[in-house]
């Protein structure tokens, strides 16, 4: 980095997003716009259900003079992999504002960044379509898999679908249902209470089209369609129900987005598609007697 560069900015990080005061996050959401267009839209959808960005994340960001124009995010998120309860850091909202790209601002804060984790975390995660960027800081890609679904639905289960922005009852409902919920996966499961889930729904505007309840098993299954094909993304309860209780009937083909062995041990893996972006992580990260996989509702 040059000197010029050192000389305009500074980096501030490590403290809470709540530290932060309201103009200094408008200024940062902007930033969010100039490379993830609809970004500050999406963390406006998830506020509305409750789930606030800034109580989620540390921000590491270069500032230069009043403007933020590089942002690292950071989260501490509750998991359980390889059957072990732990908490990894998961990078996410790396972002140069484009005049001020090439010149290694995107570098440093993510150094900044990492060094924090180093003191905190054994195993740090992202998701991205550009991991060449990462692996000069330690990150390697993990394969990960799409699983398909080998039992049967049962039409007979009355679902609904779930509208959270809608209902308040919907909403407390989902809310409830994900603070108690059991991990769905031994191999790789998120354990957070609803913050994650419900910004990621927010963010992909999947929040009113995702969630079925399913009342019989007090069970909320989370899929998306494609065609007459279904992605399973999650399955939320206190106790996991048999798997052709949360399937949705009459899809020609249906995949689990993440390892059910504790649903569909008998799932099949095939490699993700390569839109669904590459699984990097840093640290001593355990082998698993199972393929992983990630849902995009567990996503940093």
């Amino acid at each position: 980095m040059g000197s010029m560069t050192r000389a305009r900015g500074r980096l501030v990080g490590g403290a809470p997003g709540t530290a932060w005061g309201v103009d200094r996050w408008r200024r940062v959401r902007d930033l969010f716009e100039t490379s993830f267009s609809g970004l500050p839209a999406g963390i406006d959808r998830a506020a509305a259900v409750g789930m606030h960005w800034a109580e989620m994340t540390t921000p590491f960001v270069w500032f230069e003079g009043q403007d933020p124009v590089c942002h690292v995010g950071v989260l501490e998120h509750p998991v359980l992999l390889a059957g072990k309860r732990t908490t990894i850091a998961g990078i996410h909202a790396v972002c140069t504002r484009p005049d001020r790209r090439g010149h290694g601002l995107a570098r440093r804060v993510l150094g900044a960044a990492l060094e924090w984790i180093d003191a905190r975390h054994a195993l740090t995660k992202l998701h991205t379509d550009v991991p060449a960027i990462y692996s000069r800081h330690g990150f390697r890609a993990h394969p990960t898999f799409r699983f398909r679904a080998r039992v049967a639905a049962d039409a007979a289960v009355e679902r609904r679908l779930l509208c959270p922005t809608e209902s308040a009852d919907d909403l407390a409902l989902l809310t409830r249902t994900l603070a108690r919920r059991a991990p769905a996966s031994d191999v790789f499961a998120t354990r957070d209470p609803g913050w994650l889930t419900l910004i990621d729904a927010a963010l992909r505007r999947e929040l009113d089209t995702t969630f079925w309840h399913v009342p019989a098993h007090a069970a909320i299954v989370a899929y998306r369609t494609t065609g007459e094909a279904i992605h399973l993304h999650d399955v939320i309860a206190p106790t996991l129900p048999a798997a052709s209780a949360v399937l949705p009937p009459g899809a020609t083909a249906a995949w689990w987005t993440f390892a059910p062995d504790r649903l569909d041990p008998a799932a099949e893996p095939e490699p993700s598609p390569p839109e669904d972006g590459v699984l990097l992580v840093r640290g001593d990260w355990p082998e698993t007697s199972s393929p992983i996989g990630v849902s995009p509702l567990w996503e940093h």
